[in-house]
């Protein structure tokens, strides 16, 4: 019974071990899924037109005095949904909400983007009101504003372009000012400050030095319990072994694929033993060639620890294995002393959090006969470990 429920035990960090691979795939085929991350990056281009689009009016307005344009359309790249629309017209608005100097202003216009009807002898015409200036000239012969905006947006190989055009909403509806904004698709996105209004180019810059500056070293911290294959016959059993690790981690390549550590640790379990670690681990970044900014990351590691201990339980974990003198003639404390090789898995989630799961192989215990050896595809082990991580 006793040999059953270990067996049991044993099987859980591997099963955790599993299903966090697959997890972790499933996590990766929906980054995979070619609309989400493309749609959502194409948005955030769209915003840094507009920004671009906004700050060329506080040096170089389209008119020479104050101006109330309406919007009259916004045109996306084919295949990107109505959201896009939608946030290129909030972030317009909010840009010149918070920049009250810009001599532009937003006026509302129903009938220039409603449709309207238009019928004489020859049939009806159905469209909006910004397409028949002749009839929209009567319908809006009060409204303080005479020009109207239209923002183009084209994907043009790994750029989007932005045509923005201020025409005359009356007569043959003349282009009074026109101008062509790009922004290249290579480059991390992310929604800027609308206050105060900087330009693309001093954006980019920024965000280049953050992310050249960026934590080029970390402080994680790790929760990780390790179980040991105990043998059927083994004269004292050895208990998990929970350990607090502290890992000081360098991220030494301007792509941040892979991670460097050095790493203490420690663990103290009441009337049974004390022990404390010191080793570190390098870490490769799998599925993709730069971390993600919202998608877990996930890391194959690969490294060594150096572990000392002392306390009855250090007993089980002797060099040379236990003998029945040693368990009743214990005069002094024992101690223990392990190397182990680690090789595991690593998922970064964000918000600074993630877990781990592990394969130790430790060569000093390979003729203990408290601990046996196993293989998992051809990797030798001692014990199976799981954990939770905290990047500070």
């Amino acid at each position: 019974m006793v040999a059953v429920t270990r067996r049991r035990c044993l099987l859980v960090p591997l099963a955790a071990l599993l299903a966090l691979l697959a997890w972790m795939v499933g996590a990766q085929r929906a980054v995979a899924d070619p609309d989400r991350p493309l749609y959502s990056d194409v948005r955030l281009m769209a915003t840094d037109l507009v920004d671009e689009l906004v700050y060329s009016w506080i040096s170089e307005p389209p008119l020479p005095e104050r101006t109330a344009l309406i919007l009259a359309d916004v045109a996306a790249p084919v295949g990107l949904d109505e959201r896009f629309t939608v946030m290129v017209e909030n972030r317009l608005y909010e840009l010149l909400r918070q920049n009250p100097g810009i001599k532009v202003d937003l006026a509302h216009c129903g009938p220039c983007t409603q449709f309207i009807a238009k019928s004489n002898p020859q049939g009806t015409i159905l469209s909006r009101g910004v397409d028949q200036p002749e009839v929209l000239a009567q319908l809006v012969k009060n409204m303080p504003g005479r020009e109207a905006l239209s923002l183009d947006f084209e994907a043009e190989g790994r750029e989007l372009v932005l045509r923005a055009q201020v025409f005359e909403l009356t007569g043959v509806q003349k282009i009074v000012w026109a101008k062509t904004y790009s922004t290249s698709l290579s480059g991390r996105r992310a929604l800027r400050d609308t206050s105060p209004l900087i330009s693309l180019d001093e954006a980019r810059a920024r965000q280049r030095a953050i992310l050249a500056g960026r934590d080029p070293l970390e402080v994680t911290s790790r929760l990780v319990v390790r179980i040991f294959n105990a043998s059927p016959s083994a004269p004292v059993s050895a208990a998990p072994l929970p350990f607090f690790e502290q890992s000081f981690e360098a991220v030494p390549l301007p792509s941040r694929a892979l991670r460097a550590a050095v790493t203490v640790g420690f663990t103290s379990i009441k009337d049974s033993l004390s022990a404390w670690s010191v080793g570190g681990h390098v870490a490769h970044l799998l599925l993709r060639d730069t971390p993600s900014l919202v998608d877990p990351d996930l890391y194959l590691t690969f490294g060594m620890h150096y572990i000392r201990m002392r306390g009855p339980g250090a007993l089980a974990f002797s060099e040379n294995g236990v003998t029945p003198d040693q368990i009743n003639n214990m005069a002094t404390e024992p101690k223990a002393t392990l190397v182990s090789w680690r090789l595991g898995l690593e998922t970064h989630i964000k918000f600074r959090l993630g877990m781990l799961a592990f394969l130790e192989y430790t060569p000093t215990l390979d003729n203990s006969n408290t601990i046996e050896k196993k293989s998992f595809l051809g990797v030798p082990y001692q014990s199976l470990g799981w954990g939770m991580v905290v990047r500070w």
